[in-house]
Protein backbone atom coordinates (compact mmCIF):
# COMPACT_ATOMS: atom_id res chain seq x y z
CA UNK A 1 0.00 0.00 0.00
CA UNK A 2 1.29 3.46 -0.90
CA UNK A 3 2.21 5.76 1.93
CA UNK A 4 -0.36 8.32 2.90
CA UNK A 5 1.66 11.51 3.17
CA UNK A 6 -1.08 13.27 5.10
CA UNK A 7 -1.31 10.48 7.69
CA UNK A 8 2.47 10.44 8.07
CA UNK A 9 2.49 14.19 8.58
CA UNK A 10 -0.18 13.87 11.23
CA UNK A 11 1.81 11.18 13.06
CA UNK A 12 4.91 13.34 12.98
CA UNK A 13 3.08 16.36 14.35
CA UNK A 14 4.63 17.47 17.61
CA UNK A 15 2.40 17.27 20.60
CA UNK A 16 1.89 20.66 22.16
CA UNK A 17 3.07 21.05 25.70
CA UNK A 18 0.30 21.15 28.20
CA UNK A 19 0.59 23.86 30.84
CA UNK A 20 -0.45 22.12 34.06
CA UNK A 21 0.41 25.02 36.36
CA UNK A 22 -2.40 26.15 38.61
CA UNK A 23 -3.84 29.55 37.84
CA UNK A 24 -4.71 32.09 40.50
CA UNK A 25 -6.81 35.14 39.65
CA UNK A 26 -5.66 38.39 41.32
CA UNK A 27 -7.58 41.25 39.61
CA UNK A 28 -5.96 44.07 41.61
CA UNK A 29 -2.58 43.38 39.92
CA UNK A 30 -3.84 44.20 36.41
CA UNK A 31 -2.73 47.86 36.59
CA UNK A 32 0.71 46.92 37.98
CA UNK A 33 1.31 44.28 35.32
CA UNK A 34 0.37 46.69 32.54
CA UNK A 35 2.67 49.34 34.05
CA UNK A 36 5.54 46.81 34.23
CA UNK A 37 5.10 45.90 30.55
CA UNK A 38 4.99 49.59 29.62
CA UNK A 39 8.20 50.26 31.59
CA UNK A 40 9.99 47.30 29.99
CA UNK A 41 8.97 48.57 26.57
CA UNK A 42 10.25 52.08 27.40
CA UNK A 43 13.52 50.67 28.78
CA UNK A 44 14.10 48.70 25.57
CA UNK A 45 13.63 51.88 23.52
CA UNK A 46 15.90 53.88 25.85
CA UNK A 47 18.58 51.17 25.82
CA UNK A 48 18.58 51.11 22.01
CA UNK A 49 18.93 54.90 21.99
CA UNK A 50 21.72 54.70 24.58
CA UNK A 51 23.66 52.21 22.43
CA UNK A 52 23.24 54.49 19.42
CA UNK A 53 24.64 57.48 21.35
CA UNK A 54 27.44 55.38 22.85
CA UNK A 55 28.51 54.28 19.37
CA UNK A 56 28.70 57.93 18.31
CA UNK A 57 30.73 58.87 21.41
CA UNK A 58 33.14 55.99 20.77
CA UNK A 59 33.62 56.95 17.12
CA UNK A 60 34.31 60.59 18.04
CA UNK A 61 36.64 59.48 20.82
CA UNK A 62 38.56 57.19 18.48
CA UNK A 63 38.74 59.93 15.85
CA UNK A 64 40.29 62.38 18.33
CA UNK A 65 42.70 59.83 19.81
CA UNK A 66 44.02 59.20 16.30
CA UNK A 67 44.40 62.95 15.68
CA UNK A 68 46.33 63.41 18.93
CA UNK A 69 48.42 60.31 18.30
CA UNK A 70 49.35 61.54 14.84
CA UNK A 71 50.18 65.09 15.92
CA UNK A 72 52.19 64.22 19.04
CA UNK A 73 53.53 60.83 17.84
CA UNK A 74 52.75 59.50 21.32
CA UNK A 75 49.79 57.32 22.23
CA UNK A 76 47.31 59.09 24.56
CA UNK A 77 46.08 56.48 27.03
CA UNK A 78 42.87 58.38 27.75
CA UNK A 79 41.38 61.73 26.81
CA UNK A 80 38.63 63.94 28.18
CA UNK A 81 36.20 65.08 25.52
CA UNK A 82 34.27 68.25 26.28
CA UNK A 83 31.08 69.49 24.63
CA UNK A 84 29.53 72.64 26.13
CA UNK A 85 29.01 72.06 29.84
CA UNK A 86 29.35 68.26 29.46
CA UNK A 87 32.35 66.00 29.19
CA UNK A 88 33.31 62.32 29.26
CA UNK A 89 36.44 60.24 29.64
CA UNK A 90 37.36 58.13 26.61
CA UNK A 91 39.77 55.23 27.18
CA UNK A 92 41.53 53.13 24.55
CA UNK A 93 42.75 50.01 26.36
CA UNK A 94 45.77 47.90 25.55
CA UNK A 95 43.42 44.93 25.11
CA UNK A 96 42.21 43.56 21.81
CA UNK A 97 39.46 41.53 20.19
CA UNK A 98 40.18 37.79 20.05
CA UNK A 99 41.59 36.50 16.77
CA UNK A 100 42.05 33.10 15.16
CA UNK A 101 45.02 31.63 13.30
CA UNK A 102 43.90 32.91 9.90
CA UNK A 103 43.46 36.44 11.23
CA UNK A 104 46.84 36.31 12.99
CA UNK A 105 48.48 35.39 9.69
CA UNK A 106 46.72 38.28 7.94
CA UNK A 107 47.92 40.78 10.57
CA UNK A 108 51.47 39.42 10.40
CA UNK A 109 51.45 39.81 6.64
CA UNK A 110 49.84 43.27 6.58
CA UNK A 111 51.92 44.80 9.36
CA UNK A 112 54.61 42.76 11.06
CA UNK A 113 54.93 39.26 12.48
CA UNK A 114 55.77 40.82 15.86
CA UNK A 115 52.26 42.27 16.06
CA UNK A 116 50.70 38.95 17.06
CA UNK A 117 51.51 36.29 19.62
CA UNK A 118 50.88 32.57 19.53
CA UNK A 119 50.12 31.00 22.90
CA UNK A 120 50.05 27.24 23.32
CA UNK A 121 48.84 25.70 26.56
CA UNK A 122 49.84 22.10 27.18
CA UNK A 123 47.95 19.83 29.53
CA UNK A 124 47.71 16.15 30.38
CA UNK A 125 44.90 14.05 29.02
CA UNK A 126 43.19 13.45 32.37
CA UNK A 127 41.63 10.11 31.43
CA UNK A 128 44.96 8.57 30.42
CA UNK A 129 46.81 10.21 33.31
CA UNK A 130 44.42 8.80 35.90
CA UNK A 131 44.50 5.38 34.29
CA UNK A 132 48.30 5.19 34.62
CA UNK A 133 48.86 7.35 37.71
CA UNK A 134 51.07 4.74 39.42
CA UNK A 135 53.35 4.49 36.42
CA UNK A 136 53.53 8.15 35.43
CA UNK A 137 56.77 8.64 37.35
CA UNK A 138 58.48 6.11 35.10
CA UNK A 139 60.18 7.28 31.97
CA UNK A 140 57.32 7.37 29.51
CA UNK A 141 59.29 6.18 26.55
CA UNK A 142 60.41 3.06 28.44
CA UNK A 143 57.08 2.24 29.96
CA UNK A 144 55.46 -0.98 28.74
CA UNK A 145 52.23 -0.23 30.60
CA UNK A 146 51.25 2.63 28.31
CA UNK A 147 50.53 1.95 24.67
CA UNK A 148 52.20 3.96 21.90
CA UNK A 149 48.81 5.46 21.03
CA UNK A 150 48.25 6.57 24.63
CA UNK A 151 51.75 8.06 24.82
CA UNK A 152 50.98 10.08 21.70
CA UNK A 153 47.73 11.39 23.20
CA UNK A 154 48.83 11.80 26.81
CA UNK A 155 49.66 15.48 26.42
CA UNK A 156 47.14 17.73 24.69
CA UNK A 157 47.63 21.29 23.51
CA UNK A 158 45.41 24.29 22.87
CA UNK A 159 46.72 27.20 20.81
CA UNK A 160 45.29 30.70 20.83
CA UNK A 161 46.31 33.92 19.12
CA UNK A 162 46.20 37.52 20.22
CA UNK A 163 47.48 40.94 19.28
CA UNK A 164 50.68 41.62 21.17
CA UNK A 165 50.41 43.57 24.42
CA UNK A 166 51.58 47.13 23.89
CA UNK A 167 50.88 47.03 20.15
CA UNK A 168 48.84 50.20 20.17
CA UNK A 169 51.61 52.10 21.92
CA UNK A 170 54.13 50.90 19.37
CA UNK A 171 52.14 51.77 16.25
CA UNK A 172 55.15 53.61 14.80
CA UNK A 173 57.06 50.34 14.56
CA UNK A 174 54.28 48.66 12.57
CA UNK A 175 53.50 51.44 10.11
CA UNK A 176 55.53 52.54 7.11
CA UNK A 177 53.86 55.96 7.10
CA UNK A 178 52.49 57.63 10.22
CA UNK A 179 49.38 59.61 9.32
CA UNK A 180 45.73 59.68 10.38
CA UNK A 181 44.62 57.32 7.61
CA UNK A 182 47.23 54.66 8.37
CA UNK A 183 46.57 54.97 12.11
CA UNK A 184 42.82 54.56 11.59
CA UNK A 185 43.48 51.47 9.48
CA UNK A 186 45.79 50.11 12.18
CA UNK A 187 43.19 50.70 14.93
CA UNK A 188 40.47 49.04 12.83
CA UNK A 189 42.65 45.98 12.30
CA UNK A 190 43.87 45.39 15.85
CA UNK A 191 40.52 46.40 17.42
CA UNK A 192 41.50 47.74 20.84
CA UNK A 193 38.83 47.84 23.54
CA UNK A 194 37.21 51.26 23.92
CA UNK A 195 35.33 52.45 26.98
CA UNK A 196 33.43 55.55 28.06
CA UNK A 197 33.45 56.69 31.67
CA UNK A 198 32.42 59.65 33.78
CA UNK A 199 29.86 61.35 31.54
CA UNK A 200 29.27 64.47 33.61
CA UNK A 201 27.56 67.84 33.74
CA UNK A 202 30.19 70.35 34.90
CA UNK A 203 27.60 72.71 36.41
CA UNK A 204 26.41 69.96 38.74
CA UNK A 205 29.99 69.18 39.75
CA UNK A 206 30.56 72.84 40.64
CA UNK A 207 27.32 72.96 42.66
CA UNK A 208 28.35 69.90 44.67
CA UNK A 209 31.80 71.28 45.50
Amino acid sequence: MAENLFENAKKAEKTKKVDNRQEVIVPELEKDLKEMLDIESELAILNAKKQEIKHKLVEKGKENVIKLYNSKKTFPDSIRIKAGKYHYLFITSDRYAQIDKARSEELSKDFNEDLVQENTRFSFNTEILQKHMKHISDLLQKSTKITDEEKKNLITSETSYNVKKGAIKEALSFLEIMDEESLENFFDNIQPVYSIKSVQDETQIEENE
